[in-house]
């Protein structure tokens, strides 16, 4: 029969350490775990600046806060620039206005207005900043006022003709794109078919028309049916 001893062995704690976290002074470690910091070590500092004897402080910025709208999040954020320096910091806000810094506050840009909740990008390319949004048409700022780009509408009421009269057993279809004089492309039309064609388009005439007169080309073939 085995023996088992049922003392249990003695065991004392060792007392607590204590360490108050009022200087970083030895500046950002990380190499080792939290718990193997020096009280003088820090791992992790989030939007804090470390000053003097290694004093944490919020981290300082360019510009002064202000008020970016009249309600909710901030959903767009971004900057008009002329030359190396920013001159406007513009921002949208859920109430769905872009807006510019004006002091503490803010002034409302007309022209534009986007969906609570949506998000809304911005960058700038040359003389312009450009805001885009998934929900809103595309945007320009010039500094002064916003410019929407007009969307453009499909193409309707195309029809297309052989007008060589020269037959075969080819059934073709086709999609029509247009295109505005910005280059701005619409999507494709509604597919359209002609059949008792030749296998070789290149045998015959054929026109694409919209009710307002013939296209100057088809932008591309659907293909073969």
């Amino acid at each position: 029969m085995p023996i088992i001893n049922q003392n249990l062995p003695s065991y004392k704690p060792k007392a607590g350490v204590k360490i108050e976290w009022n200087s970083f002074k030895d500046g950002y470690n990380s190499m080792f775990r939290p718990t193997e910091l020096k009280p003088t070590e820090l791992a992790q500092a989030d939007n804090i600046m470390l000053v003097g004897s290694g004093s944490p402080t919020g981290r300082w910025g360019t510009l002064p806060y202000f008020t970016a709208g009249a309600t909710g999040t901030v959903i767009g954020l971004g900057a008009y620039a002329t030359g190396a320096s920013i001159s406007e910091v513009l921002a949208v806000t859920d109430d769905g206005y872009v807006t510019k810094k004006n002091g503490l506050s803010y002034t409302q840009i007309a022209g534009q207005s986007y969906p609570s909740g949506t998000n809304v990008r911005m960058t700038q390319l040359g003389g312009y900043t450009y805001l885009a949004s998934k929900d809103v048409t595309f945007t320009q700022y010039n500094g002064t006022a916003l410019q929407v780009f007009a969307t453009i509408n499909p193409p309707t009421m195309v029809s297309v003709t052989n007008i060589s009269g020269i037959s075969g057993t080819a059934t073709y279809s086709w999609k029509v794109v247009a295109l505005s004089q910005d280059g701005n492309q619409t999507s494709p039309s509604t597919n359209i078919t002609l059949g008792n064609l030749p296998n070789d388009l290149a045998t015959t005439t054929v026109n694409v028309t919209k009710s307002f007169g013939k296209f100057p080309r088809v932008i591309f073939v659907d293909g073969l049916v």
